[in-house]
């Protein structure tokens, strides 16, 4: 005679298929909402319950359940967040385009004590709702609830640690060890409330920075933050595109990628660091004299790093100062190579073109 638990198994045996691709489905659809929201996000995973685990799960709480629809973590999709208040932002989300079985789902921060440190996740479980279940290719799965974990990054961590440790809840850990753990839980909490904090003091920086250049003020160390402000902001890194197209130098729109490889604006910063310049005040000053500098913005046009072609304004830059202050040489070197002779080539062609004026 076939007991209740392996008819469900049987059940889900036939439906496993679906489960499956379920949680394909409903992971991609949850890539393209958030891509939607522009959350960046660590990853998201998915799976449908192997039939192993759907046992397990049956041999522990095998008479709550009378059928397969009674489950409803058989699909899974988890997604990994780096900051606490991302995790409220997929929350709205998922209330906005699913439909949520409030009395299944569960935040776990909420079942902890004030005094009580541990697993922190939010786990919801969903179900496709109009219009969405309108459409043809959803209609297989209209029916079929899935279970979808949002955590930070460190909750993910944490639970991953205490998972491998086999400590399914507080009193089953040895009171040797309990308090260690309340410590490293407490730890993880504390840092991911601090990576918040530090995520807004970024924001504000970065606009204070913004005011700054706009009222002249470029006293600012020079950093990553500062750069970019001064660089939307000024006026000069505009003449500066304009002075170096009006040589014949051909630039990608503003934004593109350098086609040498996709650097980000860390690699200018740095030749910038080397060559001295330590404010926003001596990039200032070096780029205006670059716009006035027709003698140097031609050699470095015409003796070019590489085949001619279309190049990012910021490497334009990064190789009128290789130009100028040999002191960046091994930098340069790291980052761009050295095709052929050219850095020789364009200083002696500098020196001659400015000893003749």
């Amino acid at each position: 005679m076939i007991d209740e638990a392996d008819a469900i198994v049987r059940q889900y045996e036939i439906a496993r298929a679906d489960y499956e691709a379920l949680a394909i489905r409903i992971r991609q659809l949850l890539l393209d909402l958030l891509k939607g929201e522009g959350l960046d996000i660590i990853q998201i995973e998915s799976r449908a319950k192997s039939t192993e685990s759907l046992r397990d799960k049956l041999s522990d709480k095998g008479d709550a359940y009378s059928d397969l629809g009674d489950i409803t973590d058989l699909c899974g999709v988890r997604v990994i967040t780096y900051y606490l208040e991302d995790v409220d932002v997929v929350e709205s989300l998922l209330a906005r385009e699913f439909e949520v079985d409030e009395s299944n789902s569960v935040d776990k921060s909420k079942q902890l004590k004030w005094d009580q440190f541990g697993y922190l996740s939010r786990h919801y479980i969903l179900q496709l709702k109009s219009p969405r279940t309108t459409l043809a290719e959803w209609q297989p799965c209209q029916n079929l609830k899935f279970e979808v974990q949002v955590r930070t990054s460190l909750q993910h961590a944490w639970a991953a640690v205490n998972h491998k440790l086999d400590y399914k809840n507080e009193s089953s850990v040895p009171s040797e060890l309990r308090r260690t753990l309340h410590r490293l839980s407490a730890l993880f909490e504390i840092a991911d409330s601090q990576f918040s904090d530090l995520r807004r003091s970024v924001v504000e920086l970065a606009a204070s920075y913004a005011k700054s250049v706009d009222d002249g003020d470029l006293s600012a160390e020079l950093n990553a933050d500062s750069l970019d402000a001064y660089f939307d902001r000024s006026p000069v890194y505009s003449r500066a595109r304009a002075s170096v197209e009006a040589v014949g130098e051909p630039l990608l729109p503003h934004g593109a990628q350098p086609f040498q490889t996709a650097r980000d604006r860390s690699d200018l910063l740095e030749f910038f660091k080397l060559a001295g310049m330590t404010q926003l005040l001596q990039v200032d000053e070096w780029l205006h004299q670059l716009v006035s500098d027709s003698t140097l913005l031609k050699v470095v046009s015409e003796v070019e790093a590489g085949p001619r072609r279309a190049i990012n304004l910021d490497d334009f830059l990064s190789q009128a100062l290789a130009v100028e202050r040999p002191e960046v040489d091994d930098f340069y070197e790291e980052v761009y190579g050295t095709p052929d002779d050219w850095l020789p080539r364009a200083r002696a062609l500098l020196q001659e073109r400015r000893t003749a004026q």
